[in-house]
């Protein structure tokens, strides 16, 4: 583990300025009643209207797992577009493919609420995790109206950074491995293992678990049958490589109006994600430096994602949420400004700026205003 006083760890009994105070409490509790609210009403309107079209995508997907047949065949008799996740998350979404549709739809977007608030509330104080939870509020409900699984992704990837941080590698891999095996974005979080001085049996551990969960559905399939709807997997991501998205190369595209790869751009970002732990190497052992390592991450996730939808930018939203909590300084309405613009914008054009912002943080010394919030004692 890393040496020195830690915000992330210290004890509930070391006050400082963020300390939960009723009110900030109170805030909490108030847009956890948000989240559930919108999440019911949600619900409701789709059950009262047409069934959601990506819900049903997954539980046919299951269904097709059990019947051994290829999962990301058309079905147009149950729904439109094709189902683009693992074979493993079509063996995780078992138990509510199994329950009646109205309740398993309700415990789907239940799950995902519940993931990304707790997710938020064990990472920051109350007043920080309710701000954070409050500027992503709109792209929230856009993903639980498609009953998205990207909050539950999110919430995959804040928890696998707070047991790095707790020195648990088995919490962590484990986090990525369940998250990787509905997006891929989980995997950047294996980024955190770099603070670690373990790291070597962590991605040992992350190699050994990653197979188990791509071998999984063997406990359904012949290795041939998994074999075959890994290919299928792969042609269908073929297809959708060519995609830009809300992206930023559909955004590069737009504006010089040139037809570029997206592996150019995707691996440059990439490159300037992972440069600050080179270049500020200094810096690992400051809560800080982690905490925007972590917005970075959850916004890169999205904006170098050629598939990026408005249902994807609640990652991002929670990502610039959090770098303005803790990066915020006194006279800095700049980043209020990039913060709410990038969540309610819900569009990489609107991301980008915060996540250069973001970057620049990375580079640059804190300020000697600057705290950061600490994890809640419960």
């Amino acid at each position: 583990m890393l040496t020195g006083t830690d915000p992330l760890t210290t004890s509930s009994k070391q006050p400082d300025r963020f300390e939960a105070r009723p009110l900030h409490e109170r805030a909490w509790w108030a847009v956890l009643a948000l989240y559930l609210a919108t999440a019911a009403v949600i619900t409701g309107h789709q059950l009262l209207g047409r069934p959601s079209n990506n819900f049903l995508i997954f539980r046919t997907a299951t269904a097709s797992l059990f019947a051994r047949q290829d999962l990301y065949a058309p079905h147009p008799a149950q729904h439109y577009d094709l189902y683009k996740y693992s074979p493993t998350f079509a063996l995780f979404f078992l138990p509510f493919a199994a329950l009646p549709y109205g309740v398993a739809l309700a415990l789907w977007n239940l799950l995902n609420t519940v993931a990304l608030c707790a997710a938020f509330r064990r990472l920051l104080p109350a007043r920080d995790a309710a701000i954070v939870l409050a500027l992503a509020a709109p792209a929230f409900a856009v993903a639980t109206e498609g009953a998205q699984s990207n909050a539950l992704v999110a919430a995959m990837i804040v928890a696998a950074f707070l047991a790095w941080e707790r020195d648990r590698p088995l919490a962590a891999t484990t986090a990525i491995v369940v998250g990787a095996s509905i997006k891929l974005f989980p995997v950047s979080a294996f980024t955190f293992a770099i603070f670690r001085r373990r790291r070597w049996p962590a991605v040992a551990l992350a190699v050994i678990l990653g197979a188990a969960a791509v071998l999984l559905p063997l406990l359904v399939l012949s290795p041939y049958a998994l074999r075959l709807e890994y290919a299928s997997w792969h042609r269908v991501e073929q297809v959708d490589a060519l995609d830009r998205g809300s992206s930023v190369m559909q955004l590069v595209h737009g504006i010089l109006g040139v037809d570029i790869p997206n592996l150019p751009f995707q691996l440059a970002g990439t490159a300037l994600v992972l440069l600050p732990l080179w270049v500020r190497r200094d810096r690992w052992e400051e809560p800080v430096f982690r905490l925007l390592l972590l917005a970075s991450i959850l916004v890169y996730a999205v904006i170098f994602n050629h598939q990026a939808e408005r249902a994807s930018f609640v990652i991002a939203a929670v990502g610039t949420g959090l770098w303005y909590v803790v990066s915020r300084r006194p006279h800095s309405r700049w980043r209020a400004f990039l913060a709410i613009a990038a969540a309610m914008g819900m569009h990489s054009a609107l991301c980008f700026p915060a996540w250069v912002a973001i970057q620049w943080d990375l580079y640059s010394g804190p300020s000697s205003t600057a705290q950061a919030p600490r994890s809640s004692p419960d």
